[in-house]
């Protein structure tokens, strides 16, 4: 009797680990569909477009790519909270062997958006916390204006005499447009209301051009804005499928929102060029070859938001790159501590 128990047993649980194994599989397989189905696009890939002509390496830190002027590469320095100035060297040189490194520190827990002005050959400092604008000279990191903005932001770009900041207004996303004068008197253009979801799942960067115009790249799904200075808007999309940010919930009376969901960026780096939006994609497409889990894709659009095709750069490190800047025909790439830098063929 003993026996015939233990054999029923011994049955009745390997029917169910059957049971659980299989349920694996049916939800694997549904986990695939529906990562495919996420796909449903592809790309025109052009990886005979980049170079590799020199590597540079930085010192142990958590850093992103500002700009480039001149013959010099600006980086934003995380654990230090500060902007650093280094020589973009002919030769592979590591960060304690430059003998001209310029550092302008930052406060620490602030909230910051910073970013170089080629034209004018300063550095821009938006602190959302204080809200103030601070101008430096790139060159020898002296603040030459500091200008405060009567409304609160979280983002912010300056591009000439032009402001685009984004605004949380009760939860939802805003853009506004501020004019300023000789005497660094900001007034308020303009308010676009175009963003349709909240302020989380619409969140994302505003970078401009340099020349006329911004770009709004939100991180979580197919959409970009690009914003010339007299306010005309053009709204793009990205070519993956991804329509939609995650779901948010407001929590505690109301009072403070939330995700409700796990939060999956689609669009991970920008950078806007002469004519080219340039968005390094987070997106694998149906095209077989692109290995996106260790290269940077990076889908190019015109200034009229229309997709041209798309640049595949190999990770030199067999780590996936974090940030990157183009200028003129080069590409510098951030990755792992070193930048690499390519020399990069657009195709207008």
């Amino acid at each position: 009797m003993s026996i015939l128990k233990t054999k029923n047993f011994l049955i009745l649980g390997l029917g169910f680990v059957l049971s659980i194994l299989m349920f694996m599989v049916i939800n694997l397989k549904s986990s695939k569909k529906n990562f495919l189905k996420e796909k449903g696009f592809t790309r025109n890939i052009k990886d005979s477009y980049v170079d590799l002509i020199k590597q540079n390496q930085l010192g142990s830190d958590h850093y992103t790519l500002l700009g480039i002027i001149d013959d010099r590469v600006y980086l934003r320095s995380y654990n230090n909270p500060s902007i650093i100035s280094i020589p973009s060297s002919n030769k592979s040189v590591t960060s304690s062997e430059y003998n001209d490194i310029k550092t302008y520190d930052l406060e620490k827990d602030h909230q910051y958006s910073i970013e170089v002005d080629e034209i004018n050959k300063n550095i821009n400092i938006f602190n959302s916390i204080t809200q103030v604008l601070t101008i430096i000279n790139a060159d020898n990191f002296t603040e030459t204006h500091r200008i405060t903005l009567k409304d609160r932001f979280t983002r912010a770009s300056k591009l000439g005499s032009t402001i685009l900041t984004t605004t949380d207004s009760s939860y939802k996303l805003l853009l506004k447009m501020y004019k300023i004068d000789n005497n660094h008197k900001v007034t308020f253009v303009k308010s676009f209301n175009m963003l349709n979801g909240t302020s989380m799942n619409e969140d994302g960067i505003i970078i401009n051009n340099n020349s006329n115009c911004f770009a709004y790249v939100p991180f979580y799904k197919n959409s970009f804005y690009i914003i010339d200075t007299l306010s005309n808007i053009i709204h793009g999309k990205t070519i993956d499928t991804i329509s939609t940010g995650p779901k948010t919930d407001l929590i505690m009376n109301k009072t403070k929102m939330v995700y409700s969901e796990p939060v999956r960026i689609t669009n991970s780096n920008f950078h806007f060029f002469n004519n080219f939006l340039a968005v390094e994609s987070a997106v694998a497409s149906d095209t077989p070859y692109e290995n996106i889990k260790h290269n940077s894709l990076i889908d190019l659009y015109n200034i009229r938001g229309n997709y041209k095709y798309s640049i595949k750069v190999n990770a030199e490190d067999k780590i996936k790159p974090n940030d990157f800047y183009i200028k003129d025909s080069l590409m510098y790439l951030l990755s792992n501590n070193s930048i690499f830098i390519y020399k990069i063929h657009i195709q207008e």
